[in-house]
């Protein structure tokens, strides 16, 4: 009986192999699932009456068995195997079509990520050459700006090395790291920068894109007013067990407030938000009628 059941495995498996074929043709599986029939009849015939034939006489009773009765007891034996071989392969195949459209899907958002990334990297560093350029044209002195040029090369070094991390993610006390840079490299543009910071709730644990808080910074100085001590640059982090929000707002400076903007950022940032959380992200700007810019980031668990 154990060898039988092995032997209707063997058929099972086999049926199931010839069904998943793509290329092959439906005369060749009709030929390969006929040949398996005979081959399957003839196997079990010689192991029945030829090799054990106490196991046909188990089996069947009677002194022998018409080769008509014999074909049609095979044949129900194969239609089950059938049955069972197509529901075995309709659902192989199914796994092997959704693993594929899973992958394809990993990377379609693998390669937008890239290409987003990529984005970043000249457009963060063209806003920031743009502070050792304006120093040059105020008359710094060449040591300011040496400095200045040496501040940009430290920033770009972050810019570069997150601009190709496909996963995703870096730890918000990298960010704000980052922001430091930011503010004290306008530092060095301006006499004064005023920004006020209020960071509160435990940042353990909490995960953002990479220069995504950092950029949201650095457009408010980009386009803010940050010199004068009543229109300061705000920075506003905070965090409980399972929402993080960053507000970022800002001044909007009336001689840039026609200035041409690409939107590369804050575009970037959405779409990365969607590629990387779906919608336990949101992102939101707003211009007041009083002349006030804000951005805020919520990220939830």
């Amino acid at each position: 009986m154990l060898l039988i059941v092995a032997g209707v495995m063997v058929i099972i498996y086999s049926i199931v192999l010839i069904l998943l074929r793509k290329r092959a043709s439906v005369l060749t599986t009709i030929a390969l699932l006929i040949g398996m029939f005979v081959a399957y009849a003839v196997l079990i015939y010689e192991l029945m009456f030829v090799w054990q034939p106490s196991i046909g006489e188990r089996i069947f009773p009677t002194a022998g068995i018409a080769l008509g009765a014999y074909l049609f007891t095979m044949f129900l034996h194969w239609y089950h195997s059938m049955v069972e071989a197509g529901l075995l392969a309709a659902i192989y195949r199914i796994r092997k079509d959704e693993r594929q459209k899973r992958k394809l899907l990993e990377e379609n958002h693998r390669t937008e990520l890239r290409f987003l990334m990529a984005q970043i990297q000249p457009h963060e560093q063209y806003n920031m050459l743009d502070i050792p350029y304006e120093m040059a044209l105020n008359g710094g002195n060449k040591k300011e700006i040496a400095e200045a040029f040496l501040d940009v090369k430290s920033y770009g070094q972050y810019v570069q090395e997150k601009a190709g991390d496909l996963a995703g993610e870096v730890p918000l006390e990298d960010e704000l790291a980052h922001c430091e840079r930011i503010i004290a490299i306008n530092t060095r543009r301006f006499d004064a920068v005023y920004i006020t910071k209020e960071i509160s709730g435990d940042l353990d644990g909490w995960q953002v894109p990479p220069l995504s808080v950092s950029a949201l910074l650095q457009n408010a100085f980009k386009y803010g007013i940050s010199w004068e001590r009543q229109t300061p640059v705000g920075l506003l982090v905070e965090s409980d067990p399972d929402r993080l929000t960053v507000t970022v707002r800002n001044r909007v400076n009336a001689h840039k407030s026609g200035a041409h903007s690409s939107g590369i950022g804050n575009k970037n940032l959405r779409q990365r938000l969607k590629l990387l959380y779906a919608d336990k992200a949101h992102f939101e700007s707003l211009r007041t009628s009083s002349g006030w810019y804000e951005t805020k980031l919520t990220l939830t668990k």
